[in-house]
C-alpha cells in the first residue's frame, strides 16, 4: 500500500513538474495522466488529454509544431512521436510497441545530400478508437479514420478510411 502511494505521488509530482516548466505550451490533466516518458518540447505546443497511459521508453519530440493527444490513449514500450508541424491523435488510441509517427521528411538533394535542418512537413491525424500494431510507422500527410486498425509492421504513407484494417498497403473493411 505504501509503495503504491509513493508511486502515485511520484507521478503527480512529475506531472506538476512538466506543468510548471511548460505551462504555456503544454496542457494536460495533472491528476489523471501518468507521464513516465521523455518529453522534448522546443518551440512547439502540446495538449495531452486525461488518462494518458505510457510504458517504458516513450518519447515525444515536439520541435516546432503542435501535438494534441486525446483522452484515454495508451502508448506501449518504445513508441516515438516526432512533430515539426502538427500531429493530432484522437481519443482511446492504442499504440503497440515501437510505433513511430512522423509529420516530416528531411529535405534531400542529390547535390548536397540530406539537409539536417530543413524539412517537408504535413499534418498527421489519427482518429478515435484506432489501434496501431507494434512497429507500425505513420508518415507525414496521413489521416487515419475512426475505428481503424493498422497491422503490426505496416508503413502507412496514404490515408486509411474509418472502420478499415490496413495490412501492408491493402485495406479491408471492418464489418
Amino acid at each position: 500500500m505504501i509503495i503504491k502511494l509513493v508511486r502515485v505521488t511520484g507521478f503527480i509530482f512529475i506531472n506538476i513538474f512538466y506543468f510548471l516548466i511548460y505551462f504555456k505550451r503544454l496542457r494536460f490533466n495533472v491528476f489523471d495522466s501518468l507521464l513516465p516518458l521523455n518529453f522534448n518540447l522546443a518551440n512547439g505546443t502540446s495538449q495531452i488529454g486525461a488518462k494518458l497511459r505510457v510504458r517504458y521508453g516513450v518519447v515525444f519530440n515536439v520541435s516546432s509544431g503542435k501535438l494534441k493527444i486525446g483522452d484515454g490513449c495508451f502508448f506501449n514500450n518504445y513508441c516515438s512521436i516526432n512533430c515539426h508541424h502538427e500531429i493530432i491523435i484522437g481519443d482511446n488510441v492504442l499504440f503497440g510497441e515501437s510505433v513511430k509517427v512522423y509529420d516530416h521528411d528531411h529535405i534531400f538533394s542529390a547535390d548536397y545530400g540530406v539537409d539536417k535542418n530543413q524539412f517537408k512537413t504535413s499534418k498527421v491525424e489519427i482518429g478515435n478508437n484506432v489501434w496501431l500494431g507494434s512497429n507500425a510507422i505513420i508518415l507525414k500527410g496521413v489521416s487515419i479514420g475512426d475505428n481503424a486498425v493498422i497491422a503490426a509492421g505496416s508503413v502507412v504513407t496514404k490515408n486509411v478510411p474509418a472502420s478499415h484494417v490496413f495490412i501492408n498497403g491493402k485495406l479491408k473493411k471492418i464489418s
